[in-house]
């Protein structure tokens, strides 16, 4: 892992009650409970060059430094995205950029209906141990940025999510609708995470963290099936 980050631009907003923060749900139902708090951080507007971005060999790391999360957009990458605002002139091509990352939605954070190799994940093992949303969510990339995802301090060390455990990271579709909901269900579980990848908990000084690449934005997280016992003294 990289022991240096390289950041060349950094600029923090700390929003009063922003971040999911350590929410303790009264059922075992795989939502929000352990994600760790994430603040928003901005990239300030990118120049971006027929739409490139140039870095003068330097990758722009942007980064929530106390829950480690980030993601480092690699020199020279070219950046996509539908929204004109981004295109002054109108060529095709992205003029500059504004990127963001930050808390999940509460959409994503409570949502526990996931999708795995053509399987759905049962929602007890669906327990979120990281996660943030990088912005904007249809910007793409050539080649891929490298997103890492803070894990979890309230979950025990020496179960699921100990340095050198590899966990399954997930992406979320807020647009999904499952076919077999009735008109009664319209409103609920709507949206579902679909399986990406996995990465390997490492230390990034003291702070448990996963990194991995992806060539387009959206709201990522970290996912392992957590043993615990919640609503009890001994959970409290």
């Amino acid at each position: 892992m990289r022991s240096t980050w390289g950041i060349i631009l950094v600029l923090t907003l700390m929003l009063a009650g922003c971040g999911t923060g350590h929410r303790l749900d009264d059922t075992d139902d795989g939502g929000g409970q352990y994600l760790p708090t994430v603040s928003v951080v901005d990239s300030g507007s990118l120049v971006l060059t027929n739409g490139v971005f140039d870095g003068g060999s330097n990758d722009l790391v942007v980064a929530d430094l106390p829950s480690r999360t980030k993601f480092r957009l690699p020199d020279q990458t070219a950046i996509y995205a539908n929204n004109q605002i981004y295109d002054l002139d109108d060529d095709g091509d992205l003029d500059y950029i504004i990127m963001t990352l930050r808390p999940l939605s509460a959409h994503a954070a409570g949502c526990t209906l996931a999708m795995k190799n053509g399987n759905y994940v049962p929602a007890a093992q669906f327990d979120k141990v990281g996660g943030a949303g990088f912005e904007p969510h249809d910007a793409s990339f050539s080649p891929s940025v490298e997103l890492t995802l803070g894990i979890s301090d309230a979950v025990d060390d020496s179960t699921s999510s100990a340095p050198g455990t590899t966990l399954d990271i997930y992406k979320f579709d807020p647009d999904y609708q499952p076919v077999h909901l009735g008109s009664a269900d319209v409103g609920t579980n709507v949206g579902i995470w679909n399986y990406v990848t996995t990465a390997t908990i490492y230390l990034d000084d003291g702070v448990r963290a996963v990194e991995f690449d992806v060539d387009r934005f959206g709201e990522y997280c970290a996912v392992t099936d957590v043993t615990h016992s919640q609503g009890e003294a001994s959970s409290l």
